[in-house]
């Protein structure tokens, strides 16, 4: 989840600001800021952000650079106080609540994410970006939480503000596929590789849906096209591999877990995975040592799968 955009704009060109000296207003020292903060400067930026805020202890502009300052370090501890204050002061800024949203969701504190989403979404000043922005992220905050039938109706409000958004999409096909409503995952998945056939997800999460209804070959299909698309994904290849062993494509199955073990040599369950093909495929010693390097890499693995040891 990415920070909300600057209420001055992101992404807008400026010329160079130069460094402020004494006497220098709140305003210099907050575009001085900012502009260290565009160099990845982020410390220097934060200081320069706690010098405006010196002369200026409740300008909603600087409070929010600074706590993205803080949020583009991880420390979103320190984001959240900053967040925080932009709401005490300012309680009718969208912006605020959205970035306080963001910071409780990195903390993973979705409940409180959620009302504080919500909120956002109840004031008026926010533009179609930002609003579609709230709302994909309060349906994955209610997600995060389990809460299915809210993520899902937060997603298609999204879809039904801007109609074109493909993220929009990405996150309802994902609610529907964890929520079992397959026909409808499908469809909406046929609808990101129509808009956006590059995008990995929708060829991704397709085959993810063929895979729960049982037709491994078209799994198989879809998660060949999507690594195409991001061949270092180790989690489609793994389903990839996953998919092939269900169609009893045992070879193709053994060289995807191989893929993934030149990539991630500990994978424990890849390792087993990969015993379990060899042992379909009646090779029964390349089995054992699969196995075996399996239950060396995570011993808690024996219970499930010590039947190729047998």
């Amino acid at each position: 989840m990415h920070p909300p955009a600057n209420p001055e704009g992101p992404g807008q060109r400026r010329d160079q600001v130069p460094a402020p000296g004494p006497g220098s207003s709140a305003q210099h020292y907050h575009a001085w800021g900012r502009q260290l903060a565009e160099a990845a400067r982020y410390g220097e930026a934060i200081r320069a952000f706690d010098q405006a805020l010196a002369l200026e202890p409740t300008a909603a502009a600087v409070l929010l650079a600074k706590g993205q300052a803080w949020a583009a370090q991880e420390d979103f501890g320190q984001a959240l106080e900053v967040f925080a204050e932009v709401v005490r002061y300012h309680p009718q800024l969208a912006v605020g609540h959205l970035s306080k949203g963001n910071a409780e969701f990195a903390q993973r504190q979705f409940d409180v994410a959620v009302a504080s989403y919500r909120r956002a979404l109840s004031l008026q000043d926010q533009p179609l970006e930002d609003r579609v922005g709230c709302l994909n992220n309060l349906g994955t905050a209610l997600a995060a939480s389990s809460h299915w039938d809210a993520s899902i109706d937060a997603f298609r409000e999204a879809i039904a503000a801007d109609a074109q958004s493909v993220v929009s999409r990405v996150n309802l096909a994902r609610a529907l596929l964890c929520r079992q409503d397959l026909a409808e995952a499908v469809e909406v998945c046929h609808e990101i590789i129509q808009r956006d056939p590059q995008r990995v997800e929708g060829f991704a999460l397709l085959g993810q849906c063929w895979q729960v209804v049982g037709m491994p070959a078209a799994a198989s299909e879809c998660l060949e096209r999507a690594l195409t698309l991001q061949p270092e994904a180790i989690d489609l290849r793994i389903q990839l591999g996953n998919a092939q062993s269900a169609e009893g494509q045992l070879t193709a199955a053994a060289e995807s877990y191989r893929q993934v073990l030149s990539a991630v040599p500990d994978y424990a369950e890849v390792h087993s995975n990969l015993g379990e093909v060899h042992r379909r495929a009646g090779q029964l010693g390349a089995a054992m040592q699969a196995q075996r390097q399996a239950l060396t890499i995570n011993p808690q693995l024996h219970e499930t799968h010590s039947n190729l040891l047998l």
